[in-house]
């Protein structure tokens, strides 16, 4: 019978199982290593990118931040402005009210009553002069109060006045002004 001596073949069998595990090893170490350097580069890549980003954002912050000083300024530009204009449209209704209020009190002086005196304190008109009779001041009041720039009139005092053998009645009257500045 004829021997056949099988151990060569299973020690080459087992020779190239090892070279099959050791290839397999070193493909898979391969592999591994690839995909890490691979994903660590990836990752530097997307860090040094969101690097560049934030380095972007905070030149955009400066500069929005200089942007922000600016607006401030012109807001605050703007209310100064504002301011003056409020003081010029006073200045302008200060300078017309003083005309205004004389050429009401003329228009409605009757022919029957005189003014001595137009005084004009913190917002309030007071007048002083002499009329005919109480009815007469009394219409007068009445009238100013009719009037746009008069409020309320308040008599004060009014008296007997004797002129030339003539029975007078002095008074003394105020009221506010709306409206015109003082």
């Amino acid at each position: 019978m004829i021997r056949v001596n099988l151990l060569p073949y299973m020690e080459e069998k087992k020779r190239e199982s090892a070279r099959r595990q050791t290839s397999i090893l070193i493909l898979t170490t391969t592999v591994v290593m690839v995909s890490l350097v691979s994903g660590h580069l990836y990752l530097m890549n997307e860090s040094w990118s969101l690097d560049q980003r934030i380095s972007q954002v905070r030149t955009d912050i400066k500069g929005l931040e200089a942007k922000i000083g600016e607006v401030d300024k012109f807001k605050a530009d703007k209310v100064a402005l504002e301011t003056k204009l409020g003081i010029i449209e006073k200045l302008k209704i200060n300078k017309l009210g003083p005309v205004r209020l004389m050429d009401e009190l003329s228009n409605a002086v009757p022919s029957n009553v005189w003014l001595n005196s137009v005084k004009v304190k913190s917002g309030k008109l007071e007048l002083g002069g002499v009329g005919l009779d109480n009815t007469t001041i009394a219409n007068f009041m009445t009238f100013l109060e009719r009037r746009d720039p008069f409020g309320v009139v308040e008599l004060q005092v009014s008296e007997n006045l004797k002129v030339r053998d003539i029975v007078l009645k002095s008074f003394r009257m105020s009221c506010p002004i709306n409206g015109i500045g003082s």
